[in-house]
């Protein structure tokens, strides 16, 4: 296929694809010189990534060029950014490691209570083996916000065992919405572009003929169904981890494997037609 062709082809994906996130902004006032200004961001820092990723030596005027970013710019983005934020990744695997993990498991294999007072409590435990870079009250902090944990007379209890989007967060909820769209997209142009003999999921199955009272049903049985086609995942990927099988074997690039699946019920249709 001729470059051109290609570069059509993308930027036709891109329009698509931006089309939801442009309606975001709107619906929060922000104007297109906000997102112009943002985009240099994203630009100097993929490209900051991409030159690191290389073995480049990231300077300004590589940056510039690369991007496209004004060197005066570039230069004043790169001393002003500010580290983004640990992602709510964290809090999804500490909630598969409690899940998944026998010594915080019951007999059954059920998530048991943790303690969860002082550094050297189950709950700690459990962050720690995840992570050593946050504080385990950090964590519990954010569990008990979002409601995902509760605290019990014997400790804390594990509400929410998926990473559900948490309803009203919208700080966490956006976070998840860039996390999967990045997936997602690495996930499309690795199936294209690579040559590996088993490609990545990416499936879509959609009706546009319900009817609207069987909406409520529909929601419910995708929501169940798919919560416990996750459990499964869940456990299987488990079973290969590091963390949680300190017997496998310690390599030094670790991959990372994500599987993510969302519903979307569209009654707009329904909307229009009633007006």
């Amino acid at each position: 296929m001729a470059l051109k062709d290609s570069k059509k082809i993308v930027l036709t994906a891109l329009r698509v694809s931006l089309r939801p996130l442009v309606r975001l902004a709107m619906r929060n006032t922000f104007k297109l010189m906000d997102l112009f200004e943002l985009l240099k961001v994203v630009f100097v820092d993929v490209a900051t990534e991409e030159l690191r990723s290389a073995g480049d030596s990231a300077s300004t005027s590589r940056i510039s060029v690369m991007s496209g970013v004004h060197r005066r710019d570039a230069a004043r983005i790169l001393k002003s950014s500010e580290p983004v934020r640990e992602s709510q990744d964290l809090i999804a695997r500490v909630i598969g490691q409690w899940n998944t993990d026998p010594k915080f498991a019951t007999k059954s294999g059920k998530p048991r209570v943790l303690t969860a007072e002082g550094m050297e409590s189950e709950f700690a435990q459990l962050v720690q083996a995840v992570s050593v870079d946050v504080a385990p009250y950090t964590v519990l902090y954010e569990m008990e916000r979002t409601g995902r944990c509760e605290r019990t007379p014997h400790g804390v209890k594990l509400c929410s065992q998926l990473f559900l989007t948490p309803k009203g967060d919208i700080e966490a909820g956006y976070t998840m919405l860039g996390e999967d769209v990045s997936d997602l997209i690495a996930a499309v142009e690795a199936n294209v572009f690579d040559e590996t003999e088993l490609q990545n999921l990416h499936l879509k199955t959609e009706f546009n003929n319900i009817d609207p009272k069987a909406l409520p049903e529909i929601r419910q049985w995708l929501l169940t169904q798919g919560s416990d086609f996750h459990k499964r995942v869940e456990q299987y990927l488990a079973s290969f981890d590091r963390d949680i099988h300190q017997t496998r074997r310690q390599v030094k690039n670790p991959a990372r494997v994500s599987f993510g699946s969302f519903s979307f019920i569209d009654e707009s249709g329904k909307e229009k037609k009633a007006k």
